[in-house]
């Protein structure tokens, strides 16, 4: 149950804040702030987007070598558990927990202080890491039967899936260091590097999984194989700068021995909740999903995979550079810089994430042909892919403003509401997938429910927030909104007019449409929000 002490501070006439005076200043213009957020997002968006666009390259060469064969439904459930405890205790528990806490440390305590308690934390993200790796290689039959249920029935599929999850569970260590290495640098202002990392990854994964695959009597054993060394090549790339943002005053320390690690400990469970949901219901889809028709696993990873393209550019890029932000506003005391930068980040979102759904939901075929449609990826599986698309692009504008939502607490280190709220969409999630594994609805009807979940948890947030914060935030959104509006209006137009041109060419017709859309679109909406 959501509390009254569990939501962000209500503003009172003019303005004012009911938190203590010492929190309540405001050291920096408004102006400078804003644009120190865009030029963190802009500066992580570009290396975001080059880490995502070598992930679909990376989906290109599975949809190419495997496309839905039961060797790609294995890995996908393989790589997926390792995956799934990489975001719960890399990806956003580092920047949700560990980025507050670093920061409050810096702030009060200074830099020194500071690099030593990130190098307690190293050595408990190493020692968390290295204890799921190890039961997870001792126990991957039994995480698989939990996982993907379906697959114990047909004995190859199930013995080639623990064969890869053994393989990979390593995975989630080498990540884990990695993500720390970005946390740390975001949380001192270096965004590019620690964003193209994951494109280094993608890179080395790519090349050695290529060519162990076609020299392994097992092809896909060698692309889990990739998947490690590419974990290795992001370590040594993000270590320099890791580096250099604690002043060389590096290490590893006894981590039971500084009391700030029990600040960011008591903030690890509620947010594997409440950062995770998405995560969560991801891995209940994939349950469901084994029980579904065959390929459907390979049809709902493709499609996510392409989803998480706008997805991540809008909402991983704005959500880390503003945590900093926030985070740093609400350590110095300055509340109205934590209003404006939050007001800031939804409406780039806003601006961001509907346009994204529409033109891809309205491009969705070309896309996935575009992309996917070669070697031993065949036009049905075009067909369900794009399908399984459209189902999870409805919901890209309510998981991006989740992720903002959630953001603004945790940088402030309320972690009550996000929980609640992402149990929510939890278990909302299971009782649709219950609902479409009963009915034998099939994987388009899994990734609705996700959608589905999520616009649940985005309409909970807007009610609390709203009635805390206001006129002064949300009021600032409604010009976005309108842009917003009419900008996809123009935008769609544009979209069918270049479509009903008949170019047959489906490289030059997706080109052309994407550019013509783009266009009509910034005419009204990419404006300074």
């Amino acid at each position: 149950m959501l509390r009254k002490h569990d939501l962000p501070p209500k503003l009172g006439k003019q303005g004012s804040s009911t938190l203590p005076e010492n929190l309540a200043m405001n050291t920096e213009k408004p102006t400078k702030q804003k644009n120190r957020l865009g030029r963190n997002a802009l500066s992580m968006g570009v290396g975001v987007g080059l880490s995502r666009i070598t992930g679909l390259l990376r989906v290109q060469m599975f949809a190419f070598l495997f496309g839905s064969s039961f060797a790609m439904d294995a890995f996908v459930v393989a790589f997926r558990i390792p995956n799934f405890l990489r975001d719960l205790l890399a990806e956003n528990v580092t920047s949700s927990a560990l980025v507050p806490v670093y920061t409050s440390v810096r702030e009060k305590e200074g830099k020194e202080e500071a690099a030593n308690f990130a190098g307690a934390a190293l050595a408990l993200f190493i020692t968390i890491g290295s204890l799921m790796c190890v039961l997870g290689i001792l126990f991957a039959p039994q995480i698989i039967k939990m996982v993907a249920p379906g697959f114990p029935s047909n004995t190859e599929l199930f013995s080639l899936t623990v064969t890869l999850t053994r393989i990979l569970f390593p995975f989630i260590v080498l990540i884990s260091i990695a993500a720390f290495f970005q946390s740390i640098q975001n949380a001192e202002g270096r965004f590019f590097v620690p964003a193209v990392s994951s494109a280094v990854l993608n890179l080395v994964f790519m090349g050695t999984g290529w060519f162990l695959s076609k020299n392994l009597e097992t092809p896909i054993i060698g692309m889990a194989i990739g998947a490690l060394l590419g974990g290795v090549a992001s370590i040594l790339v993000l270590f320099p700068g890791y580096y250099r943002s604690l002043s060389g005053k590096v290490g590893v320390f006894a981590f039971w021995k500084f009391r700030q690690i029990k600040e960011l400990l008591f903030m690890l469970g509620p947010l594997v909740i409440g950062v995770a949901a998405v995560n969560i219901n991801l891995l209940v889809n994939t349950i469901a999903a084994s029980f579904a028709e065959p390929g459907a696993m390979a049809f709902l990873n493709y499609a996510y995979r392409v989803m998480h393209l706008p997805l991540g550019l809008i909402a991983v890029t704005l959500s880390t550079a503003a945590i900093p932000l926030l985070a740093k506003a609400h350590a110095s005391g300055g509340h109205d810089e934590y209003v404006k930068s939050l007001g800031q980040a939804l409406s780039y979102c806003i601006l961001l994430a509907f346009p994204a759904t529409l033109g891809l939901g309205y491009l969705r075929s070309d896309i996935v042909g575009v992309l996917f449609n070669y070697g031993s990826f065949t036009s049905s599986d075009l067909t369900n892919t794009s399908l399984a698309l459209l189902a999870y692009t409805v919901g890209i504008p309510a998981l991006a403003l989740n992720r903002i939502f959630s953001a603004s607490y945790y940088s402030r280190k309320e972690t009550k509401a996000p929980v609640a709220i992402g149990a929510i969409g939890v278990t909302i999630n299971i009782v649709l997938n219950v609902y479409v594994i009963i009915q034998g609805m099939g994987f388009a009807a899994i990734a609705t429910a996700t959608s589905v979940a999520g616009w649940t948890q985005t309409i909970i947030y807007v009610f609390f927030l709203a009635s805390k914060y206001g006129r002064p935030l949300f009021g600032s959104l409604v010009t976005p909104v309108l842009r917003c509006v009419i900008g996809s209006i123009l935008m769609l137009l544009a979209l069918w007019g270049v479509s009903s041109l008949g170019i047959e060419n489906r490289l030059i017709r997706v080109v052309a449409e994407i550019l013509a859309g783009a266009a009509a679109y910034g005419l009204v909406a990419i404006r300074k929000p």
